[in-house]
């Protein structure tokens, strides 16, 4: 599976989206995910619900893929 991550700062209420685009998971996310542990969770939440796993995604310059753990 492709994935895509996108760095998008849509104000103080947006914490991040996650969805399938064709075969893609497009990750967007605050930038806030570059230094707040909590946020990254939540991204990884968002993309283990469309059937995504971070620790064992390609992209190796994003924040949510470096150093995910994995999943059990």
């Amino acid at each position: 599976m492709q994935h895509q991550f996108i760095m998008l700062d849509q104000g103080p209420n947006f914490v991040g989206w996650s969805g399938l685009v064709g075969e893609a998971i497009v990750c967007v996310m605050t930038p806030k995910v570059l230094t707040d542990s909590t946020t990254r969770r939540i991204g990884r939440q968002l993309v283990r619900r469309q059937g995504g796993d971070c620790a064992a995604c390609s992209l190796t310059d994003c924040p949510l893929a470096i150093a995910a753990p994995a999943q059990s």
